[in-house]
């Protein structure tokens, strides 16, 4: 298409009586500045693909490579601590319940968690579940 193109284009210009040596050069470098352009294009087509995968790939490591629902957190944990070190410890619960001025929250999900009871926002009671 860009032979055909040319030929067209270099024809029109012969016959409006521009000098033929120029208008082949002048045609050359656009057809030369089109592929680069077209070349830095795809290159930059290709950088954004990698870096929204990369992007990704790290999004996913951050969300489920590092849970603070882990043995070492619940060690940290104890009996009479605020409701808000559990919460600098742990993060912000899955699940809380409350009732009257007991709460019982839960981190992580049905095989990996850690539950607590709290009564006046002080932990009373600790348990975990298939922590690692």
């Amino acid at each position: 298409m860009a032979k055909k193109l040319y030929k067209v284009v270099f024809r029109g210009e012969l016959a409006r009586g521009h000098n033929p040596v120029q208008v082949k050069e002048n045609l050359l470098g656009l057809f030369k500045s089109a592929r680069a352009g077209e070349r830095r294009y795809k290159m930059a087509i290709m950088v954004t693909r990698k870096s929204l995968m990369v992007f990704f790939i790290v999004s996913l490591v951050m969300c489920f490579g590092c849970s603070k629902v882990t043995q070492e957190n619940y060690d940290k944990l104890s009996v009479g601590m605020d409701y808000e070190e559990v919460i600098e410890i742990l993060g912000d619960p899955n699940e809380c319940k409350s009732i009257l001025n007991a709460k019982n929250c839960t981190w992580g999900d049905s095989s990996t968690r850690i539950s607590v009871k709290l009564v006046a926002d002080k932990v009373v009671f600790l348990s975990g579940e298939g922590l690692k």
